[in-house]
């Protein structure tokens, strides 16, 4: 129990949450976008229901699912340069709940794990570092530990579902890929690697990736082979799914990022008694003798 409450209570350098929380909004910004402009294609006056429950909503379904886009939008700006982060980073989780929740043909799992991050983000202190919120009060800089774990074993489980769930027939055999990639791109591809060889490869680099970000030394490894891995989806894919897939990279990378983040807290606090500090004149160390 004692280790358990430890393992709660510690606190780690809250840089690289700053980080995190900078890209994936940047990406929540562009996910908005995109559903601000399918939502505008779901212009009805219909009352909304919302799909998975029987709550109905006496507001033009149309009307409703663009009001919530906008916000949903202006709630990842501020979320992005950290302005009242937790609230923001709340707010938006609410307006990618609601736009779901009108229609489930906005069903994406790109959109649960933006939901998911931006839920854990928000958990673990958005706002500590590089943000407006730590310019108008700056704070130690620390977050609490457990937060980050919970986003580290997110990206193992996206990677590692993702390999998984390829060890099938239609994965292996290359149909899946023949029938994803840009018609143009397939040709090239195949003039350099069969379809076969490729999807093998794709799974191996994932099952990769689920396991090099938790060693220190493979994560300068992990890193480069996972850009060159979401490139290579966003170049060879259908035009359709490009941009897509590049907001799915940034999202990723924000969980990446997390893996660097460095034990305790960037400003240690000084100890009082037994400690030296600078003389009045000099900045020699002068003893100070315990209280």
């Amino acid at each position: 129990m004692s280790r358990l409450t430890g393992f709660l209570d510690q606190r780690v350098d809250g840089r690289m949450i700053g980080v995190a929380r900078i890209i994936l909004g940047i990406a929540a910004a562009f996910k908005g976008l995109l559903m601000l402009a399918l939502v505008n294609a779901y212009n009805t006056d219909y009352v909304v229901e919302l799909s998975y429950t029987n709550w109905k909503l006496s507001f033009p379904a149309g009307t409703f699912g663009l009001a919530v886009s906008l916000f949903w939008i202006i709630f990842a700006i501020f979320f992005t340069i950290g302005f009242g982060a937790r609230l923001s980073g709340a707010l938006l989780a609410f307006s990618i709940v609601l736009v779901l929740g009108i229609d489930q043909q906005f069903y994406s799992n790109h959109l649960y794990l933006l939901l998911t991050l931006v839920v854990l983000l928000t958990l673990a202190g958005p706002g500590v570092r590089y943000s407006v919120d730590n310019r108008r009060a700056p704070g130690d800089g620390a977050v609490p530990r457990w937060a980050v774990t919970l986003i580290m074993l997110q990206l193992t489980s996206v990677y590692g579902f993702a390999a998984i769930t390829k060890l099938n027939d239609g994965f292996l055999s290359g149909r899946v890929m023949e029938r994803a990639f840009d018609p143009a791109m397939l040709e090239r591809v195949e003039t350099l690697i069969s379809l076969e060889t490729l999807a093998l490869l794709a799974i191996a680099t994932e099952l990769f990736l689920a396991v090099a970000f938790w060693h220190q030394r493979l994560q300068l490894v992990a890193l480069p082979v996972a850009a060159g891995f979401h490139i290579a989806n966003v170049v060879i894919m259908g035009s359709g799914s490009r941009l897509n897939l590049s907001i799915f990279a940034l999202v990723m990378l924000s969980m990446m990022v997390v893996y660097f983040t460095q034990p305790g807290t960037v400003d240690e606090p000084a100890e009082v008694s037994g400690t030296k500090q600078p003389g009045p004149d000099l900045g020699d160390p002068v003893p100070v003798p315990a209280s």
